[in-house]
């Protein structure tokens, strides 16, 4: 939007078609990594903004997605940035298993100590 310099509102609505939505496996590879994740009403936001395999309403208002993940440490920062919005259910081990989360925040905070 900093690159606008001009706009007009007109009267017309828009004349062309909506693209075509995206396959959900875009730029993902089929061997990647899964994470399974409970996503807590305001963190639904995750599954309109990353492509997931899967989602479910689960436990009244959360919502389980699967992602597959190609690199740990956007993992890692999507869960600090979630926070306790997010809860893992699942995790290929080669994500770095469970406690991932955790053991990022633990590195975080011993920045901020030493």
């Amino acid at each position: 939007l900093d690159r606008i310099e001009d706009l007009e509102v007109l009267d017309a609505r828009r004349a062309a078609p909506r693209p075509a939505p995206l396959p959900s496996t875009v730029g993902v590879a089929g061997d990647a990594p899964r994470v399974v994740l409970d996503l807590a009403a305001s963190a639904r936001w995750v599954a309109d903004a990353h492509p997931v395999e899967d989602a479910a309403t689960v436990e009244g208002d959360r919502l389980r997605v699967t992602l597959a993940v190609t690199a740990a440490p956007w993992l890692e920062r999507l869960l600090l940035q979630l926070g306790p919005d997010a809860q893992v259910v699942e995790v290929d081990e080669a994500l770095g298993g469970p406690d991932l989360a955790a053991r990022a925040a633990s590195r975080v905070l011993a920045r901020y100590q030493g």
